[in-house]
């Protein structure tokens, strides 16, 4: 039986418990807070870390044959002259930036197709 599908344009991750709680949604339009993003949230799925790293893993190896055209979407958002230093990671050299997987800090706050995720080594 195929499970039902839910579309998601927005995702939050955290740490809870020694977990990863990973939380996705639809943009429901601006927040209160000015540059802040109202997020409705459909699912929340909870990880241990070791499934978390794998899935981290897993996600990496999916995307690599997509990592030239995310990097060029990821430029076109940018001045032409911090687009070439954004496709990089400053400590690895990885790109695009937010594809380092050194990065052993926990993101916060929800990534949208309009937000790319940045991390650094």
């Amino acid at each position: 039986m195929a499970l039902p599908e839910t579309r998601s344009d927005a995702f939050k991750a955290s740490m809870e418990a020694g977990d990863v709680v990973i939380e996705f949604g639809r943009i429901s339009g601006p927040a209160a807070e000015p540059g802040s993003t109202a997020v409705a949230v459909s699912d929340r799925i909870v990880l241990p870390l070791e499934t978390a790293r794998r899935l981290h893993l897993s996600l990496g190896e999916a995307l690599k044959p997509h990592d030239a055209a995310l990097r060029a979407a990821e430029a076109q958002t940018l001045a032409p002259e911090d687009a070439a230093e954004a496709m990089r990671c400053s400590s690895c050299g990885s790109s695009p930036s937010w594809a380092c997987r050194s990065s052993t800090s926990a993101p916060s706050g929800w990534w949208t197709r309009r937000s790319s995720p940045t991390a650094s080594c």
